[in-house]
């Protein structure tokens, strides 16, 4: 999966072009196919739909910059998350 990082409820995530997107919905019409809403909701309407981690549509625009310092601290929080996890299930 493209999502290396996880949201703190454990909904996966989906980065495309320094921007994060959370998961939102599966299509009805095509279970392949996912729909992401970008992480800022309140502020930005973008969208993309995803079809095997292959991005086959993107809606709006976003009204912010793309940060990759925010996407490497998202992946840095998720592995650690992922070796706390590992280490709480061997005790």
């Amino acid at each position: 999966m493209n999502s290396e990082i996880v949201s703190i409820r454990g909904k996966e995530k989906f980065v495309c072009d320094g921007f994060i997107y959370i998961f939102d919905s599966i299509s009805k019409s095509d279970e392949n196919v996912k729909f992401w809403r970008c992480e800022e909701r309140g502020r930005c309407k973008a969208r993309i739909h995803t079809r095997d981690e292959t991005v086959v549509k993107t809606l709006n625009i976003h009204s912010h910059d793309s940060s990759a310092t925010k996407v490497e601290v998202g992946k840095t929080i998720t592995r650690i998350k992922n070796v706390l996890l590992r280490q709480w299930n061997k005790q």
